[in-house]
C-alpha cells in the first residue's frame, strides 16, 4: 500500500490526499553563514534618538562618508551550522503519517520492509494489540487474540518453510493433520473467551476461526447448535446446520434448518468485525494510523479465511423443488432464498439466494431487481480487496480515510457498506430491475458461447490431450472472473 507516484513533488502542506515523493537539496553552508551574518547585523544596529532641531540638509557630494560600525559579529561554529541546517529525507521517500520518512523502490512503491522495521510502527502496532488486550469488551478482546498472530508476523517472524515438492501423497496430507490440529490449539484462547462471554460476535469469530470439520482441541466445545441459541434471531448459524445436516443425510434437520433460516429476522455474518474494533481502537490518534494499517491485511486475511457454510449443499437441496411437486419444501426453500438474496450482508450470500430464487421459479423481474442492486453496489470500491495495493497513501488523510472505509464494513456489514461507499452516485431503485435485466443478459450470451465452443473443445482435446488437460483450469478461471464482475 502506497502512494501514487506520480503526484508533483514536493507538496504544500495543504496538498491533495496521498504521499509526496520528494527530491530535496541541502541549503550549501555558505549560504546558511551569510544569511546568519546579515541577521545579527540587522538586530545589532542601535536606536538613535532624533535631535531637538534639525540642521539644513547638505548636498550629498559635501557629506563625508561614513565609517562602518565595528561591531562583533561572531560567525557560527560548524556544529552550530550543522545543528541549523534542515534535516532532509533520503532523495526518494516517502513520508508517513506521524513524521517519519520511508525509502521508495525504483518503482514508486513504499518499502514495506523498511516501513514495519521503523520504531514507531512496531511501538504503535505493540500498543494497539496491548490497549485490544486490557480492553472492557470481549470483543476487543478477541481482537487482540487475533491480532498476537498478525503482530508477530508483520514484525517479520515467519515460520519455517519445507520443501513440499519431495513430500508424497501420504506426507501432504500429514502435514496438512498436523497444521489443522496447530491451528486448533492456537484457537483455544479465543475459544474459550466465546465459551465464557457467550458474546454473538466473538462466538462466531471462534466458531469460523476453528478448522472445519472441528475434531480436535477446544474447538470441539463449540457448535453452531449454541451459536444459533445466543444469536436467535440470525439467520447464519443455521446455514451451517443445513450445511451438516445435508452431509449426514438427516433431510428433517435440514428442513428444520431452512425453516428457521426464512423466519429469521436479521442475517449477520459479523464479516470483519475484529478488524473494525482493531480501527476503532487506533483511529482517534495519528500515531497509530499507519501501524493500523501495517495490520489491516493480515487480521482481514484472518477473518475472511474463515471457515463458512456450504451453501452448495443448500442449493442442491432446493434444486429440483417446484411448487406442484413438493409444496412445503418449496416453501422452505423459497423462504431461505429470499433471506439470503433480500437480508444478507454480503454480496456472494446474495447471489447465492439470486441462484436459488431463479431455480424455484421466480419471475425475471423479481430476480433482476435483487441482481441489479448486487451489480450497481458492486460498482463501489472494496477496499479490503486493496488492502495491499502499493498506492495507498500513508499520510494522515489518506491513511485515516482508508481505515475508515474499511471499518464501514465490519460495522455495518459488505453490501451496506458499499451502498454508502456509492453515495449519492448510487442508481435509483427503480433502475435495478434494468441493471439486473442487462447482466442476466450477458450472462445468457456468454454461456451461449462457450456451449457453442465445446465441440471444438472436446474435438481440440482428441488431437492434443496435453493442452486439453488444462482446460478445466480454464473453465474455472473464466467462471471466477464471470461471478466476480458480478459480487
Amino acid at each position: 500500500m502506497t502512494s501514487d507516484p506520480s503526484e508533483p513533488a514536493p507538496a504544500p502542506v495543504d496538498a491533495p490526499v496521498g504521499a509526496t515523493l520528494r527530491r530535496w537539496t541541502g541549503w550549501p553552508l555558505w549560504a546558511a553563514i551569510a544569511t546568519t551574518a546579515a541577521a545579527v547585523l540587522l538586530m545589532a544596529e542601535t536606536r538613535v534618538d532624533a535631535p531637538a532641531s534639525l540642521p539644513p540638509i547638505e548636498p550629498a557630494s559635501s557629506l563625508a562618508p561614513l565609517p562602518m560600525p565595528s561591531l562583533p559579529v561572531a560567525l557560527p561554529t560548524a556544529a552550530a551550522s550543522r545543528d541549523m541546517e534542515i534535516e532532509a529525507p533520503p532523495p526518494e521517500s516517502m513520508q508517513l503519517c506521524g513524521g517519519d520518512w520511508v525509502r521508495t523502490l525504483p518503482d514508486g512503491s513504499l518499502d514495506e520492509a523498511a516501513m514495519v522495521a521503523l520504531p514507531s510502527v512496531r511501538d504503535g502496532m505493540t500498543r494497539i494489540v496491548t490497549r485490544l488486550r486490557s480492553s472492557p469488551d470481549a470483543l476487543g478482546k478477541a481482537t487482540a487474540l487475533l491480532l498476537d498472530l498478525v503482530a508477530t508476523a508483520s514484525m517479520g517472524a515467519q515460520p519455517a518453510r519445507d520443501d513440499t515438492a519431495k513430500c508424497e501423497a501420504a506426507c501432504l496430507q500429514a502435514r496438512i493433520e498436523d497444521e489443522r490440529r496447530e491451528r486448533a490449539n492456537r484457537m483455544e484462547p479465543l475459544v474459550r473467551l466465546a465459551i465464557e462471554t457467550q458474546d454473538p460476535k466473538v462466538y462466531a469469530l471462534a466458531y469460523r476461526m476453528c478448522p472445519q470439520p472441528i475434531e480436535a482441541g477446544a474447538c470441539r466445545l463449540l457448535s453452531a447448535e449454541q451459536w444459533a441459541r445466543i444469536d436467535a434471531d440470525n439467520a447464519v448459524p443455521w446455514l451451517y446446520l443445513a450445511g451438516q445436516s445435508s452431509e449426514r443425510g438427516d433431510h428433517a434437520a435440514r428442513d428444520e434448518a431452512l425453516f428457521r433460516i426464512g423466519a429469521a429476522e436479521g442475517y449477520r455474518t459479523y464479516w470483519l468485525v475484529a478488524t473494525a474494533r482493531m480501527i476503532d481502537e487506533a483511529a482517534h490518534e495519528d500515531a497509530l494510523l499507519v501501524p493500523a494499517q501495517v495490520l489491516a491485511p493480515g487480521l482481514v486475511g484472518i477473518e475472511v479465511a474463515g471457515a463458512s457454510p456450504n451453501l452448495a449443499l443448500l442449493t442442491r437441496a432446493c434444486r429440483d423443488v417446484t411448487l406442484d411437486s413438493d409444496p412445503n419444501r418449496w416453501q422452505l426453500c423459497s423462504a431461505a432464498a429470499e433471506r439470503l438474496a433480500e437480508r444478507s450482508d454480503t454480496t456472494i450470500d446474495r447471489m447465492v439466494g439470486i441462484g436459488m430464487a431463479r431455480r424455484l421459479g421466480w419471475s425475471d423481474e423479481r430476480t433482476d431487481r435483487l441482481l441489479g442492486e448486487v451489480v450497481d453496489s458492486r460498482r463501489a470500491e472494496s477496499v479490503y480487496g486493496r488492502a495491499a495495493d502499493p498506492r495507498i497513501g500513508r499520510d494522515c488523510v489518506a491513511a485515516r480515510r482508508f481505515l475508515t472505509d474499511l471499518a464501514s464494513r465490519g460495522h455495518l456489514g459488505e453490501m451496506a457498506a458499499l451502498r454508502a461507499s456509492l453515495g449519492a452516485s448510487a442508481a435509483s431503485p427503480s433502475d435495478y430491475p434494468r441493471i439486473g435485466r442487462l447482466e442476466r443478459e450477458r450472462r445468457e450470451a456468454s454461456r451461449r458461447a462457450e456451449a457453442a465452443s465445446t465441440p471444438a473443445v472436446r474435438s481440440a482435446a482428441a488431437s492434443a490431450p496435453v493442452e486439453a488437460a488444462s482446460e478445466p483450469a480454464t473453465r474455472t478461471a473464466e467462471a471466477s472472473a464471470s461471478i466476480d464482475s458480478v459480487r
